[in-house]
């Protein structure tokens, strides 16, 4: 029976160890929430997992079969933001806790436009998590890739510092690179996107160097990881490379940081060469989504040929109406230099040796003729510019005539100098689309010229 006598003598011991039991409590509670859990995707043929974690940072890591394919691999991101007259930046993925996740069986059967195949069928499992800070994450598991992206829960613009992501393999693995190896201008982040792979382990990377993607690790049993992205949308590329300071088998992120000022140069004086960048990445507009970074994990090399996943995780075509696209072959000048043997003219850039291209396209059903460089003046930047020994009207109505189109080549400079104007003018001409090139960038600039451009041939039908 409880006295008076012990009920007060117990009364004032837990009065005297109150704050010291309040203390020990609140610190085994935080313990236990700080405990790190994982969140699983499973991919729908259960061999792949993609598995979450909120340790001290956001990671995620792949298996294939109970196999590693990643070990945790770090997901962060510096932003920036303007409140009032300070500036308030924030690390996404750095302690940052998961407050929920949600998880749906994606199945869906469509009719893509102009694909290799005419019905796809996209099956997957995503997993939504719910994330303090700024942020959000969504992981998928296709049966031949897993990919995340993050989403911005914020409604307003977001500035993004840097993005620093790995993806750390489970060994020192052989890897197929494709190295920037011919800057413009001696830009780091201006190339032509054209490389020769180098195949070496990853440890023997050049850490000097920066490489695009698509990037593909050999993995145990003849299988394959391609580390790639999809869906870049108001965002720069990525670019891959490994770091002294870090595990020899990871594979870092980087990206070309916002223009500030370019100048014309580069190969003929058609490329805008940055020659001041801003110190952050990307301007992201409210709730975007960025980009989905995708590992694919095949068991055979004809997979990568067969693979949709790519695909699905692209944006829909926003079009009403495609009938009017329409792919096809086409007969190229450039291949051979133009360099037209037994005709009875002087072959080169004029009206006689487009027609016999033109001739030669419709007599062996090739759709179109593309006129690659040397149609304008060359240098000007003014795709208004036609050189006397081309009459444009003329031979987009005799090809017309023969059912063939013709395809423009446009240099990014000339072109982006006034993308509206030349885009009206040539398709009320007949022209059927341009060939574009020399943009070698792929900061958050340039994909909004490539956004800005395929919205204006969609306007004008080319």
């Amino acid at each position: 029976m409880l006295t008076n006598y012990n009920y007060t003598l117990l009364t004032n011991y837990f009065m005297k160890h109150y704050k010291a039991l309040s203390l020990s409590t609140f610190m085994l509670l935080s313990s236990m929430s700080m405990q790190a859990k994982d969140y699983v995707v499973t991919s729908p043929d259960g061999h792949l997992k993609a598995t979450v974690s909120d340790t001290e940072k956001i990671t995620w890591s792949i298996e294939r079969d109970g196999a590693t394919v990643l070990l945790p691999s770090a997901i962060s991101i510096k932003t920036s933001k303007a409140i009032g007259k300070r500036t308030l930046q924030s690390e996404w993925g750095e302690k940052t806790r998961i407050s929920g996740a949600k998880q749906k069986a994606i199945s869906r059967t469509f009719n893509p436009i102009n694909y290799k195949r005419s019905i796809v069928n996209e099956t997957c499992n995503e997993l939504t998590l719910s994330c303090s800070g700024e942020f959000n994450l969504v992981v998928r598991a296709y049966n031949d890739g897993c990919a995340y992206r993050l989403v911005s829960k914020v409604n307003k613009p977001v500035r993004v510092v840097s993005e620093n992501n790995a993806f750390c393999f489970a060994d020192d693995y052989n890897a197929f690179v494709p190295y920037v190896n011919d800057n413009r201008g001696g830009e780091k982040y201006c190339y032509s996107f054209e490389s020769y792979y180098d195949e070496q382990p990853i440890s023997k990377m050049f850490p000097d160097s920066i490489a695009i993607t698509p990037l593909a690790v050999c993995l145990p049993n003849q299988m394959k990881a391609i580390v790639m992205e999809t869906s870049v949308e108001n965002y720069p590329g990525m670019f891959l490379y490994r770091n002294d300071a870090t595990p020899a088998n990871t594979l870092l992120t980087d990206f070309a940081p916002l223009p500030l000022e370019t100048v014309v140069g580069g190969f003929d004086r058609l490329n805008l060469v940055p020659t001041k960048r801003a110190d952050y990445i990307a301007d992201l507009k409210p709730l975007q989504q960025l980009p989905w970074r995708l590992v694919l994990v095949t068991a055979q090399d004809t997979q990568l040929l067969d693979t949709d996943t790519p695909f699905c995780l692209s944006p829909e075509c926003r079009l009403a109406d495609t009938s009017w696209i329409k792919p096809g072959k086409v007969a190229w000048d450039w291949w051979n230099d133009w360099n037209i043997r037994g005709v009875d003219f002087e072959s080169g850039v004029n009206n006689p040796t487009y027609e016999f291209y033109i001739d030669f396209a419709a007599g062996n059903g090739i759709e179109y003729v593309i006129m690659d460089e040397g149609w304008s003046v060359n240098k000007a930047a003014d795709l208004m510019q036609v050189v006397p020994e081309i009459d444009l009207p003329h031979l987009v109505k005799y090809a017309e005539e023969r059912g063939v189109g013709i395809v423009l080549w446009a240099g990014y400079w000339a072109l982006n100098r006034d993308i509206e104007g030349v885009c009206k003018h040539y398709s009320e001409m007949g022209v059927k689309g341009f060939k574009v090139d020399f943009m070698d960038r792929d900061d958050q600039l340039c994909y909004e010229f490539l956004r800005d451009f395929a919205a204006l041939c969609a306007k004008y039908r080319m």
